[in-house]
């Protein structure tokens, strides 16, 4: 008999397949124990899910092959949260937020953020309060931080204004997909 092992993924749903009884299957079809951490699944909304699934090396395999039947996007590094380094700009609002001290201040002469994944528990205090707040999984995202960065930050800023309308998104939304 196969050894049983557990893996932690995160699915994301686009709005066309949050719908589909997925997790059903994965137990039903292909005898795997599923335990949900996180989600977000609404109808003609994106959604995710976190969760360890625990079953045989191949039942996994073939879960998630079944999976990526729809056009669902399987992480397997095990985190929903993955720090953008390039994004921040190390202004610490996030460190008196953060449960674990899985973000500190790693050099106090320079005030450089540090974060340790091993501590991070994914509960969000740090998207909610970060100041730029934003899914740089997303082209338009990433070139608005080249053009801040740039001497053309006033068109950045303006485009800001356009698209954004000066909306901070929910941190939920703002998961990056990696």
């Amino acid at each position: 008999m196969a050894e049983a092992v557990t893996k932690k993924l995160m699915l994301f749903f686009p709005r066309c397949e949050c719908e589909k009884p997925i997790i059903y299957h994965l137990v039903k079809d292909h005898n795997l124990i599923v335990n949900v951490f996180r989600a977000k699944v609404t109808p003609d909304e994106e959604g995710y899910l976190v969760l360890d699934v625990t079953g045989t090396e191949e039942d996994i395999r073939r879960a998630m092959d079944y999976v990526n039947t729809f056009d669902v996007t399987v992480n397997e590094t095990g985190k929903g949260v993955t720090r953008d380094e390039e994004g921040c700009t190390h202004c610490g609002a996030c460190v008196a937020h953060c449960p674990t001290q899985a973000l500190y201040i790693a050099d106090r002469a320079t005030r450089e953020v540090g974060y340790n994944e091993a501590e991070c528990i994914e509960c969000l205090g740090c998207i909610r309060v970060c100041p730029y707040n934003r899914d740089f999984s997303k082209w338009y995202n990433r070139a608005w931080r080249k053009l801040a960065g740039s001497p053309l930050r006033r068109l950045a800023l303006q485009l800001d204004a356009w698209f954004i309308n000066r909306k901070r998104q929910s941190s939920s939304s703002w998961w990056q997909k990696r």
